[in-house]
């Protein structure tokens, strides 16, 4: 079995905490988690430390933005040894078996070392529509993954290529890592995504979208000054 290590980094996430780190616990794939707090003030720290001890707990005296703090978690991770590094955001959750659908896929895919992210559907809070923001970047690659003609024929792929995902959910081999390293640190939030998925076009390395798997987010977190 991989070592997959979770990276979440907090602020104020006392409204999700609950319902994301237990969706963690219930996953049919066992997983590992550090979080990364950048300076909640709403009891996150005890919460997370009191109801999931299982939780790697980082404390940050500072708001050091989304892209450090991963760097810190996604350090750690590959220190203890972890296989895949999975980055989700704090008002995410997973369903029990998409990890398990992630990697079967993952695992099928003939060109493995071609694969730099991963990322399974990404549903809205509503757990009845896509989140908007996948809707748009399917739309950026339609002409060239034929996603609309596949889906009007029932011939769907288990996967496509898009040139952009949200970081909301990212399954990362370890030789992604490896290669490509973590988030430039003076992005603080918005190009912080781009900038590593910038890495993976210039080695070549695809970011791959699974339609097997989905995993739910609310898409009002906002956990950044």
């Amino acid at each position: 079995m991989p070592k997959i290590y979770f990276i979440i980094v907090t602020y104020n996430a006392m409204k999700w905490a609950e319902k994301c780190f237990t969706s963690l616990r219930k996953s049919s794939v066992p997983v590992h988690c550090i979080v990364i707090d950048n300076g909640s003030t709403d009891g996150t720290q005890d919460y997370i430390k009191s109801h999931f001890p299982e939780v790697s707990f980082l404390q940050s005296e500072k708001n050091l933005g989304f892209g450090k703090a991963n760097n810190i978690g996604i350090e750690q991770a590959y220190k203890e040894g972890a296989d895949f590094v999975y980055l989700m955001n704090q008002d995410a959750w997973l369903y029990e078996d998409s990890l398990e659908k992630l990697l079967n896929v993952y695992n099928s895919h003939q060109n493995k070392e071609e694969i730099g992210i991963i990322s399974p559907m990404h549903i809205d809070g509503t757990e009845k529509k896509l989140d908007i923001f996948l809707d748009k970047y399917i739309s950026y690659t339609c002409d060239k993954t034929r996603l609309i003609s596949d889906l009007y024929f029932q011939t769907l792929k288990p996967a496509y290529e898009l040139d952009f995902v949200n970081a909301a959910h990212w399954l990362m081999p370890k030789s992604t890592i490896e290669i490509v390293g973590g988030f430039n640190p003076f992005f603080f939030i918005m190009v912080k995504t781009m900038n590593m998925l910038t890495g993976c076009i210039i080695i070549k390395r695809k970011s791959c979208w699974f339609l097997q798997a989905k995993l739910c987010m609310t898409a009002n977190s906002l956990w950044i000054k």
